[in-house]
């Protein structure tokens, strides 16, 4: 799939974010945008909270410098390792860069800039998230997949393709269905309002329904 950067909901991405995504094309092809972000300007649901790229390649020794040559010299690291780097830029946004086993199930979509993590993936990615205890926004973010055209039984069924028996479908429903040790539930929607009542009544629905037709509940 080839997107132009025109496709994209950039809307959902503030200026210094906007000023940061505009360097990506310099950055290694082998990185993928993942995560909350990947599916916000893909849906154009809600406001990035950061970004997160993915890789199955290893984390060289050099990629510290260029990280520092292409962001800036002022970057404050909150992590730096073999597996994965998290810093904030000057203006405070925040990106991480790790690598991961667990290949794409679904080809990467191209645009002009850099290479997205398909949604379907970023589904599968949620639900793993989720069960072993996400937050928020995640559980808003599977809320528009499983509102739109995405069904709890295929992102299961992808989860545990992606991610083997380091997925538990029991633990994912029930956390699906339990928000109550969330404390933070802010979240800036795009061209909506949603209360938790409303994304857990959802969520609870499907959940409901997926049994259902696995037979498992009347």
């Amino acid at each position: 799939m080839n997107n132009s950067t025109s496709s994209l909901y950039l809307e959902t991405l503030d200026e210094k974010q906007r000023a940061i995504f505009d360097l990506f094309p310099r950055l290694p092809k082998h990185w993928y945008l993942g995560g909350g972000t990947a599916l916000a300007i893909q849906l154009g649901h809600r406001i990035s909270f950061d970004f997160d790229f993915f890789s199955q390649q290893n984390i060289h020794t050099s990629f510290r410098r260029e990280l520092l040559n292409l962001f800036g010299e002022e970057l404050h690291f909150s992590m730096d390792t073999d597996e994965q780097i998290t810093f904030f830029t000057s203006g405070q946004v925040k990106l991480t860069f790790a690598t991961t086993p667990y290949k794409p199930l679904y080809p990467l979509v191209e645009t002009h800039t850099l290479q997205l993590e398909n949604i379907q993936d970023i589904a599968a990615d949620k639900a793993f998230t989720i069960g072993r205890r996400g937050a928020f926004r995640d559980y808003v973010d599977l809320y528009f997949l499983l509102a739109g055209q995405a069904s709890l039984e295929k992102v299961t069924t992808d989860a545990q393709r992606k991610y083997k028996g380091m997925f538990d479908e029991k633990l994912f429903l029930e956390q699906l269905d339990y928000m109550g040790d969330i404390t933070d539930f802010s979240i800036e929607l795009i061209d909506a309002k949603l209360s938790q009542d409303e994304v857990h009544q959802l969520l609870h629905e499907k959940i409901r329904g997926y049994l259902r037709k696995k037979k498992l509940i009347p």
